[in-house]
């Protein structure tokens, strides 16, 4: 099978440390750092068959090889837009929302114990990329989807911080649906225009 690139080989004794890692189903990858998603599955056109058996692969392979040595994964990673619409890329093009699905089915079937995350940038208040990742979220607890949690990226840009008060709103309604959260990631920046 060929490989997407599946990130850092991990160095460090994993009994000393809680390790998270990234399957790398986003569109981010694709987009800005086409090196990690090799030009075989994105410049091809696939049947809806021919990619849920990529993604199965992938997934199973990549948490397979760390299984019992991961604390948590995040499977899928920036799946909507600003606007809360789901973001165009090679496995929403062809499987629609269902490779969110197929992503987290497969991460739990080859590592039962860890727990898995869809992760999310401008995500953290409330507001309508949030609002579109709650219903997602809702929809897949209720399906009976796997899904331990939500990693929030934490982009945050001067001036436009969230407000301590929309981010402990918004992560509270996810806790409702018994699910954790997390920033896994945290960028500051500061706007040219502040």
């Amino acid at each position: 099978m060929r490989m997407l690139n599946c990130g850092y080989i991990l160095s460090y004794p994993l009994q000393q440390l809680l390790v998270r890692r990234h399957i790398s189903l986003t569109d981010r990858l694709i987009t800005d750092l086409p090196v990690l998603v090799p030009g075989w599955l994105t410049n091809s056109v696939w049947s809806k068959s021919q990619l849920t058996s990529i993604i199965q692969d992938y997934v199973a392979t990549v948490t397979g090889h760390y299984r019992g040595q991961v604390y948590a994964w995040d499977v899928v990673s920036e799946i909507f837009e600003d606007n809360g619409k789901w973001r165009s890329n090679v496995f929403y093009d062809v499987l629609g929302p269902d490779y969110v699905q197929i992503a987290l089915v497969a991460a739990r079937s080859a590592d039962p114990g860890a727990k898995l995350y869809i992760e999310e940038y401008g995500a953290e208040e409330v507001n309508v990329k949030s609002d579109a990742l709650f219903s997602l979220t809702q929809d897949l607890k209720n399906n009976g989807v796997p899904l331990d949690g939500i990693g929030f990226e934490g982009h945050s840009v001067t001036p436009q911080i969230p407000t301590p008060y929309s981010v402990m709103v918004n992560t509270q309604r996810f806790e409702a649906l018994d699910l954790d959260w997390a920033y896994t990631r945290k960028f500051v920046g500061h706007s040219e225009h502040s």
